[in-house]
C-alpha cells in the first residue's frame, strides 16, 4: 500500500524508503523536511520529471520521493531509459502520465554500481544545475520547460544546450549499464529525433524529442531480460 501524507493545504506526499540493497518500500512520513535533498517527482504530469526536494516546498500534486540524494541517481531516473519504462508500464489520466512507484521505479532495474558512479554524478549534476539556471531565468517550471525541450521550433540556445546535455546523460546512463553498443547507437542511427504522427505510431511519442521505436523495443527488451534475472536470483535466496 502507497503511503501518503496530507498536511493542511499541502499535497499528498509519496515517501518510499530503502530496506537495504535492491528493496525499497513504502512509509508514511509526516514531515517531509526530514527529505530535504532527496530526488522527487510529481506523480501526475505531461512530463516525466526529477529533481531534488526542498524542504520550504508547497506542492500542489501528489509528490513522489526516492531514498537518493545523488546527482547520479537523479541521471538514472531522468534518462530516457526510465522515461521508456514509465511510458510502458505506468498508468495515465487524460494526456498525463501518471507514476505509480510500485509499476515504474520498483521494477525498473537500477544499474549495477549506480550509488558509486562519478560519471552518472557529473552527468546529472551537470544537467539538473543547467536546467535549475533555465527555469529560474526564464521564470518558468518544468511543464513549460520540457514543452520547450520537445518543440522542434524552439531553438533558443539555452533549451539546445539542455537538449545535449540530455543525450550525454543518456549515453552514460547507458554504459553503466554496459551498453556501450546502445551508447553508441544513440549518437548514430538511434539519435533522438522529434517523432510525429507521420514518423512514429505510438501516440505517447507523437509531439516529443525521443529514441526511434526500433531503438526502444531493443533496450525494453534488455530491460525486461535483466528485471528477470535479478527476479530469480532473488527467488534463490
Amino acid at each position: 500500500m502507497i503511503g501518503e501524507r496530507q498536511r493542511g493545504d499541502d499535497a499528498p506526499v509519496i515517501v518510499l524508503i530503502e530496506l537495504g540493497p535492491g528493496l525499497v518500500g513504502e512509509w508514511r512520513h509526516d514531515d517531509i523536511s526530514s527529505y530535504a535533498g532527496a530526488v522527487r517527482s510529481v506523480q501526475t504530469s505531461p512530463h516525466v520529471s526529477f529533481s531534488f526536494s526542498d524542504a520550504g516546498s508547497i506542492f500542489g500534486h501528489t509528490l513522489v520521493t526516492f531514498p537518493f540524494t545523488s546527482a547520479g541517481a537523479l541521471a538514472i531516473l531522468q534518462s530516457r531509459m526510465h522515461d521508456c519504462w514509465v511510458r510502458t508500464f505506468g498508468a495515465t489520466m487524460k494526456d498525463d502520465q501518471r507514476y505509480l512507484p510500485t509499476d515504474c521505479f520498483e521494477t525498473f532495474p537500477l544499474p549495477p554500481g549506480y550509488t558509486d558512479a562519478p560519471a552518472l554524478e557529473a552527468v546529472g549534476r551537470a544537467y539538473h544545475d543547467h536546467r535549475a539556471a533555465l527555469m529560474v531565468a526564464r521564470e518558468q517550471g518544468m511543464t513549460p520547460t520540457y514543452n520547450r525541450f520537445h518543440r522542434e521550433s524552439d531553438a533558443a540556445d539555452d533549451i539546445a544546450e539542455l537538449r545535449r546535455l540530455h543525450d550525454d546523460m543518456d549515453r552514460a546512463v547507458l554504459r553503466a549499464y554496459g551498453w556501450d553498443d546502445l551508447a553508441d547507437a544513440v549518437g548514430s542511427w538511434a539519435a533522438p529525433a522529434f517523432l510525429t504522427d507521420e514518423t512514429e505510431d505510438d501516440h505517447q511519442y507523437q509531439g516529443r524529442l525521443f529514441w526511434p521505436a526500433a531503438f526502444r523495443d531493443e533496450l525494453l527488451a534488455r530491460l525486461l531480460k535483466l528485471n528477470g534475472e535479478r527476479a530469480a536470483a532473488e527467488g534463490r535466496r
